[in-house]
């Protein structure tokens, strides 16, 4: 039935349209405001509801677009409030309460304590795997249809779900359909779109203007056929402005001449002056609610919106009454609930209302939030829009709310947080407060992936602040942490190395000098640099000690292991690393959460050593702290050893999931560095599951940053998993010249001492692959060697492979 439903789809958009293997599928609707999409998205409701589909709908609004999930709820609160709840009890109490963080109407259903458990641990992940599987059950039995209007305007959160959605479709009977203006967004979604199209999983469908067969139609009777086709030609042939018109020249409105000024951005000035004159007659409450309504949201309550247009509940209740006589408005779902006609005829109210006046409507909706129990993050839209300069209850407001959705809308508690910070003087009374905010927006833009402008951020932060304040260290490795995820790592060492200097030594001194230090034991880590690695390490280790910090001596003992290691002292390396799991398992989350790179070392020694299983341990460990606490600088960084350590445990299905959802991370934080890590991961999943194609793709891009950013151990992992992609490709030559090249040349310098044999194997398959056969002996000659000297039975395995396959090329010869 459903795929029954995607065919019709094309016909309507004139392409052809598929379902997917589950039976459904996304459609994406597109073009400029007013041609037709919404109407378009209604025609496919009402094809879906004969047929017997559950449809649920949903707009974006274009003035909410920094609220979490406002989308999603839009499409889904009004169905899920009237369930049956006896099939919410079946659902998971745990999947209940992640779903309400998102999810208004299950908040009721879902045990509180865990609610608000979930409200502080659910990452943005967790939501859209909850998400997901919602719409399964939902489908069950006979199918979903989901048509979301708008997306161009939609919140960050719900953008990146989207994607999610698009990138791993639900195993069910589910139809997304997303309609958007041509060119509307980017970031993620517009991504996975264009990938997902591309690829043929994704119908494609924009719309064009009217023909004038199609505009008189549209018109029907009663206008002559010479006035017919000026509208048409005024129009553009765009329904929206074609029914606009229209309806001005039956009320005998006179239009403007071309050119004439309007008062919207998006529509032609004809029309805006019919929208004008349209709402020119409405008497004064009328026009107040709806004003009101076009600050309180879209669709919005009649007695919210009243209120905050100034109305008490019984005006409100009877000039809803006169809008919707005027079809102005159209009554949406629960009662009392109301939509404008069309979003554009709200842009045309919003901005026909006074500035000065809408300020005060936003402070309205806030006081009357505020005394109906709403909590931070549900006023902050309307503070964001109102408060003034100085106001530290406003700022307060703000903090708050940007803490309360940081792990599931980082970008949205960035964008509040910037709020607040221009509501506080950069200097004189008052600084010391936009000082002391600055850290926390720095963070919210670091978990955003906005890695330029924390760093810039910081670079403001550290010439505003004194040489003897104690924040100003703090600050500095903050800024080096940015400048190393953005791949600045010679800024980066140069900016810690002349603070430790300034520092100097002394027992006084030991938790600054400790803080730089473990910063740049990261930073030359990356470098390869791994006996200054080493070094710092130490003397981290025993500065920890001595202050008695947990916390930095489970870090320290990682970077000493996983630097040992990299120097070729296994048996040491395997000592700390034990020491260090120890250290570890005890320390409650938020320790782990200020010194996440603890969690990347031990995983990576673990890994390298062979211990797969306690390696995704860790990795895992690192991406629920990452994702639960907002810190999400490092969440890349960890899903990416995550999702290489489940390939090495054979959970090949979860390191493909996990390197997708890797990848679109590292993209959105335009960092060519932590994009380069991602795709190593992808590279390296997607090889073992045969799809050689995508690994190679992945491995060809990664290899190409690499090449931008110059030798590093990194680059030396793009390396060897490319080469094992070309490899099963049958591409030898080019496999053997890619290790080479990456690793530093046939002493293979920049690769870890276990992956020496690694590497060799692969030269030995590519040698074989060419038919040199000298070539190859020499090789898993050289691999057994680098096995023997490391040790470690992941290396021996890889010798024992490179010497079967010279034994199977004689034995073929």
């Amino acid at each position: 039935m459903l795929a029954e439903l995607v065919a019709r789809v094309g016909e309507r958009g004139g392409a052809g349209a598929h379902a997917g293997a589950s039976g459904g599928g996304v459609v994406e609707l597109l073009g400029e405001p007013g041609i037709g999409k919404t109407t378009l998205l209604g025609r496919l409701a009402a094809d879906a509801r004969e047929r017997g589909l559950l449809v649920l709908c949903g707009r974006a609004s274009e003035f909410e677009r920094e609220l979490p999930f406002a989308l999603l709820a839009d499409a889904l609160d009004g169905h899920l409030r009237a369930l049956d709840p006896a099939r919410l009890a079946r659902m998971e109490r745990a999947e209940l309460a992640t779903l309400a963080v998102a999810l208004p109407s299950l908040r009721a259903w879902a045990d509180p304590a865990e609610t608000a458990g979930a409200a502080a641990d659910a990452g943005r992940h967790q939501v859209q795997r909850a998400v997901r599987e919602l719409l399964e059950r939902l489908a069950a039995p006979r199918g979903l249809v989901l048509l979301l209007d708008d997306v161009q305007w939609a919140d960050a959160a719900t953008a990146e779900l989207l994607a999610a959605l698009v990138r791993r479709p639900p195993q069910a009977p589910v139809l997304v359909a997303l309609a958007h203006r041509a060119g509307g967004f980017g970031g993620p979604l517009a991504r996975e779109l264009a990938r997902a199209t591309a690829a043929g999983a994704v119908v494609r469908l924009p719309l064009a203007p009217l023909t004038p067969a199609e505009s008189d139609a549209l018109l029907g009777e009663g206008l002559p056929a010479a006035l017919r086709a000026e509208l048409h030609a005024d129009a553009g042939g765009n329904p929206f402005a074609l029914e606009q018109l229209a309806r001005a020249r039956r009320r005998l409105t006179p239009l403007p001449a071309p050119g004439s000024p309007t008062g919207t951005s998006e529509v032609p000035s004809a029309v805006a002056a019919s929208l004008a004159a349209e709402l020119a007659p409405l008497p004064a409450d009328a026009r107040a609610l709806l004003e009101g309504a076009a600050v309180a949201g879209d669709p919005t309550e009649a007695v919210f919106a009243g209120a905050v247009g100034g109305l008490p509940a019984e005006r409100a209740l009877a000039a809803l009454d006169l809008l919707l006589d005027a079809d102005l408005v159209r009554l949406d779902g629960a009662p009392g609930w109301f939509r404008f006609r069309h979003p554009l005829l709200r842009r045309a109210v919003h901005e026909g209302s006074a500035a000065g006046w809408r300020i005060g409507a936003h402070a309205r909706a806030a006081e009357l939030l505020r005394e109906w129990g709403a909590g931070p993050s549900a006023r902050a839209h309307h503070v964001a829009q109102s408060a003034q300069r100085g106001d530290a209850e406003a700022v307060a407001l703000l903090r708050a709310a940007a803490e309360e959705v940081m792990p599931r809308a980082p970008a949205t508690a960035a964008a509040w947080l910037e709020v607040a910070a221009r509501l506080l003087p950069a200097s004189g009374p008052g600084s010391a407060a936009r000082a002391e905010l600055q850290p926390q927006l720095a963070a919210a833009l670091m978990s955003a992936g906005r890695f330029d402008a924390a760093h810039t951020l910081l670079l403001e932060l550290l010439g505003a602040l004194p040489a003897d304040d104690p924040a100003r260290i703090e600050a500095i490795a903050a800024c080096a942490a940015a400048e190393r995820l953005l791949g600045r790592h010679d800024a980066a060492r140069a900016r810690l190395v002349a603070a430790l200097a300034e520092v100097g030594e002394g027992a006084a001194l030991r938790a600054t000098a400790l803080a730089l230090r473990l910063e740049l034991t990261a930073h030359v880590s990356l470098e390869g640099d791994f006996a200054t690695m080493r070094d710092c390490a130490a003397r981290s280790r025993d500065d920890a000690i001595a202050l008695g910090d947990d916390g930095a001596r489970a870090a320290a003992t990682a970077a000493l292991a996983f630097a040992d290691y990299s120097l070729g002292d296994i048996a040491a390396a395997e000592r700390l690393s034990a020491e260090a799991v120890t250290l570890v398992a005890p320390l409650p989350d938020a320790t782990l959460g200020r010194r996440l790179e603890t969690l990347l070392y031990l995983g990576w020694t673990e890994w390298f050593t062979g211990r797969f299983a306690s390696a995704a341990s860790c990795f895992g460990r690192g991406v629920a702290i990452a994702r639960s606490s907002g810190r999400g600088a490092l969440l890349t960084e960890l899903m990416v050893g995550e999702s290489v350590a489940l390939s090495g445990a054979g959970r090949c299905t979860e390191a493909v999931d996990l390197a997708d959802a890797a990848v679109e991370e590292a993209r959105a934080t335009g960092s060519d560095q932590t994009l380069m890590w991602a795709l190593y991961a992808h590279c390296t999943a997607l090889e073992p599951v045969s799809e050689p194609g995508a690994a190679l793709r992945a491995g060809e891009e990664a290899v190409a940053l690499a090449q931008l950013l110059g030798p590093s151990t990194i680059a030396a992992g793009c390396g060897w998993a490319f080469a094992a992609a070309l490899l099963a490709a049958e591409r030898g030559e080019r496999a053997a010249e890619v290790v080479l090249r990456y690793c530093g040349g046939e002493e293979l310098p920049l690769c870890f001492p276990s992956h020496r044999a690694v590497c060799c194997e692969l030269l030995t398959r590519a040698a074989l692959l060419r038919g040199d056969a000298a070539d190859a002996a020499r090789w898993a000659a050289a691999a057994r060697d680098a096995a023997d000297r490391s040790g470690l039975p992941y290396a021996d395995g890889f010798a024992v492979r490179a010497e079967a396959e010279l034994l199977l090329a004689a034995q073929s010869s």
